[in-house]
């Protein structure tokens, strides 16, 4: 769906990554970690398109989107980079991950690389969790450790052959108690296990559609506005969620905002220049649309238990 030329063209002048084609030949490992990183720092990870287009995206709304930078979730940045990859040379392919906390069971997007340095070699690439995650995994060798911004992160292999968990460390994220609460071990509370079997976007035609179409309590990705992104420095992280700014800088030093309604559009404007300020501003208005119309509050509560509880997590993700 993406050529070589439009590949090698966006990740040059919108990654601004150089000698891709020497990384090809002679550092595929260090390129994919520059992919990653790259893609979190320049494309936003927001919930806007969804909710001004509940549906699930097409293919090409996908692909249109991302070369325009203006993100989505984990089907615009997981489906998106398997394509770039592929188009200059990577094995790459697309599996299904269950989060612990959704009620939507194989609805995250993950994609697999495999035969670099053996052909039984397999890394796991997503950079579409919402959460850091600038290094590949080797899923052929684990378990692995790995530090993230200010999260600890572990992956393991399951009980179950092909496999595997992510795993936080519990003092770095919110852990959830209710019906669809994380499992712990431990310091470790796991955030979503995944297969490395192949699947198909039609896959996710069945099992996200609802994430992006239908109001439940634990869908907290239709309860507000998320932005989020990572730019270049190790810690720093750019995140709104609800009427909350949250900035880490390069040496992880966090600042809270609390934001007016009317300066969310001026705020998204200056951070993430890539969202049309026409669909920020819908996708705020539905939102307090959708708060002022509630009478009973039972609904405006769980919006803003949604949004407190990505608030919380992240927060806990950057602090020191």
């Amino acid at each position: 769906m993406i050529s070589r030329e439009v590949a090698l063209n966006f990740i040059k002048k919108e990654l601004h990554i150089k000698d891709v084609e020497e990384g090809l030949k002679f550092r595929k490992i260090q390129l994919l970690n520059q992919i990653m990183r790259a893609v979190q720092s320049e494309i936003p990870y927001n919930n806007i398109w969804m909710l001004n287009n509940p549906h699930m995206p097409t293919k090409e709304e996908v692909i249109e989107g991302c070369l325009k930078r203006k993100g989505g979730l984990c089907v615009h940045f997981n489906f998106f980079t398997m394509n770039l990859l592929k188009a200059i040379g990577y094995d790459v392919y697309l599996a299904a991950a269950n989060y612990g906390t959704s009620p939507y069971p194989e609805a995250h997007m993950i994609c697999i690389v495999r035969g670099i340095g053996e052909s039984h070699h397999k890394y796991l690439v997503d950079v579409g969790s919402g959460y850091p995650m600038f290094e590949t995994v080797p899923i052929h060798d684990l378990p692995k450790t790995f530090h993230q911004t200010a999260l600890k992160i572990k992956y393991t292999q399951s009980e179950t052959p092909g496999r595997f968990t992510r795993w936080h460390r519990k003092r770095d994220s919110v852990v959830v108690k209710d019906e669809f609460q994380n499992i712990t071990e431990g310091e470790w509370c796991q955030i979503f296990d995944f297969s490395d079997k192949e699947v198909d976007y039609s896959h996710f035609e069945i099992y996200t559609k609802p994430v992006f179409a239908e109001y439940h309590p634990q869908n907290r990705l239709l309860q507000n506005c998320y932005i989020t992104r990572y730019p270049g420095h190790k810690n720093a992280a750019i995140c709104i969620i609800g009427r909350k700014l949250l900035i880490t800088d390069k040496h992880g030093f966090l600042s809270i905002r609390i934001l007016k309604l009317e300066e969310m559009i001026p705020v998204a404007k200056k951070y993430f220049p890539e969202i049309a300020l026409n669909d920020v501003k819908a996708a705020v208005e539905k939102v307090e649309d959708y708060l002022m119309k509630d009478k009973t509050n039972s609904v405006r509560g769980l919006v803003r238990l949604g949004a407190e509880y990505v608030f919380q997590s992240l927060k806990a993700t950057f602090k020191r």
